[in-house]
């Protein structure tokens, strides 16, 4: 369960990921998609449980010889999965031992090849050790299975991939090997910037220093080179060089927001309040319609106590993408923060409404409806919780403690609810 206060609080990785991976979808208008993708979101978070489920359940008939039994529930889990885009590792290398149980070689063989054709389409230009797992696997399948020269052979493709990995050498040759190649300067740095960024992507910064060092020797005015090279010494824990990138990259385009943001979020971490919204601002007025920039105005103006403020981003927020979960959470908390529960509950609302099965939703709604004194409301909504998930000492204690305003500190219900709290992990201070 997450606390309203810390919803989508920002780190570095996720603040990265958003700005690498996510920045075209979050600055772009409403549509359908972007709606879908918080649903599926949604029906992942719902679905997490029912997996881990399922799939214990499996690995016990299957260690029990119900081994039919087992595989329905492995291919379930695994259909279910492959609809929502996530990844199958776990589920396809559990089928392929199932398989191998069963005498299915050809069955779990193509379990295997499936998983590691996934894998390299994931990664895309360049392999790396995440690919190098199911290729074991399935080497030692080979082997177990009597094909020792195909595992031989892939066995040699797992130390390839590995060594590639473990260093920049590889990276190094294939940089300068790109930068001698066919092509302008212009659309060889651009290659270079793209893969240095896509390893970044992939919290490897060592390897995209050296992609993003070798696109600026090509091209001094790519600027996105610029603002992908200072993430990556955000990345690895150099502000300093960072700050010195983004300032580059504004000196060669003035109207460049992924700088001005990425310097407003340096300056967020050291404190710097004023300094950060002046930054974010300044990127907001690069890109009107950037909610990414938009929610961390909004977030640091409620952490700094300007929650009208707050509310007016999330506001501009949900007029460009009315399904926007975070920005209504956060919306919410800035008005509990001005004492406006009544709106910070509308908000909430919304979104049990759209998501009935979320618990966190009627823990944050609970919240603001005992901001507000509705106690008789905030227990309907904690017992929600309780009902959702009968194991969280949260959706017990908010209840007791509506139970304790309604009927005073002896009520039994209240005492009730914080013994069954103390159950699941609950500490009274």
């Amino acid at each position: 369960m997450l606390n309203i206060k810390s919803f989508a609080k920002s780190n570095k990785i996720l603040l990265l990921a958003l700005s690498l991976a996510l920045g075209n979808l979050l600055a772009s208008p409403l549509s359908v998609s972007a709606q879908a993708d918080e649903d599926r979101s949604q029906k992942v978070k719902h679905m997490s449980g029912v997996w881990m489920k399922r799939m214990k359940e499996a690995e016990e008939l299957s260690a029990a010889g119900k081994l039919n039994e087992a595989e329905a529930l492995y291919k379930e889990t695994l259909s279910e999965r492959k609809d929502l885009g996530l990844d199958l590792l776990t589920e396809r290398i559990a089928l392929a031992k199932l398989y191998e149980k069963l005498k299915r070689n050809q069955d779990a063989a193509g379990q295997y090849k499936s998983l590691i054709e996934e894998r390299r389409k994931q990664v895309g230009e360049q392999e790396d050790i995440t690919v190098a797992f199911p290729i074991r696997e399935y080497a030692a399948f080979l082997k177990r299975t009597g094909d020792k020269t195909g595992a031989a052979k892939l066995e040699a493709d797992v130390k390839r991939i590995e060594k590639e990995s473990s260093g920049t050498a590889f990276d190094v040759k294939k940089a300068d090997a790109i930068a001698a190649g066919s092509g302008t300067a212009i659309e060889k740095s651009e290659r270079l910037r793209k893969l240095g960024a896509a390893w970044l992507a992939k919290s490897d910064g060592r390897k995209a220093m050296v992609y993003l060092d070798k696109a600026l020797k090509l091209n001094a005015k790519n600027v996105l080179a610029y603002c992908d090279r200072g993430e990556t010494f955000y990345y690895n824990g150099d502000e300093k060089s960072a700050l010195k990138d983004y300032k580059s990259a504004l000196a060669l385009d003035s109207k460049c927001g992924a700088a001005y943001f990425s310097t407003g979020r340096i300056m967020s971490g050291r404190k710097n309040y004023s300094g950060a919204l002046a930054q974010y601002s300044k990127a907001i007025d690069c890109e009107p319609e950037n909610i990414e920039y938009l929610g961390a105005r909004g977030k640091l103006y409620d952490t700094t106590g300007k929650h009208k403020e707050a509310i007016a981003d999330y506001t501009k927020v949900l007029q460009i993408r009315p399904s926007c979960i975070w920005a209504r959470v956060q919306r919410a908390t800035a008005y509990d923060g001005l004492k406006d529960f009544e709106k910070a509950a509308a908000d909430l609302s919304a979104l049990v409404k759209r998501y009935p099965d979320d618990a966190d939703f009627y823990e944050y709604r609970g919240k603001s409806y005992f901001g507000g004194g509705k106690f008789e409301n905030a227990i309907a909504d904690y017992s929600k919780v309780v009902e959702l998930s009968p194991a969280y000492a949260g959706g017990y204690v908010g209840r007791a403690k509506a139970y304790e305003k309604l009927e005073g500190k002896s009520s039994n219900k209240a005492k009730e609810d914080f013994s069954k709290a103390t159950k699941f992990g609950y500490s009274p201070r």
